[in-house]
């Protein structure tokens, strides 16, 4: 399978009941209060891996605002000066 990197911006109270709900491949973090998870979940798509990370959000009695794709080196390619581009 492949790993895919994408980050779930979460509303609602959230704690240490994310791992045990399953999210143990998730940095959580916050900023100007709004918490956040960095996952790294392995899936047969973008798209399955997402949604078991979603179910497993909302197993932890979090709310789910928003998600948005992290590309990787893998999604990357240089241009013809070198620079990296999507």
């Amino acid at each position: 399978m492949t790993k895919h990197g994408f980050t779930l911006v979460l509303g609602g109270d959230i704690e240490l009941t994310l791992c045990a709900a399953g999210c143990d491949d998730g940095s959580p973090g916050m900023s100007q209060g709004i918490v956040s998870v960095d996952f790294h979940r392995e899936g047969e798509s973008l798209q399955s891996a997402i949604r078991a990370a979603i179910a497993d959000v909302n197993a932890a009695g979090a709310s789910l605002i928003e998600w948005k794709f992290t590309p990787t080196l893998r999604h990357q390619r240089a241009d013809r000066n070198g620079r990296t581009t999507l």
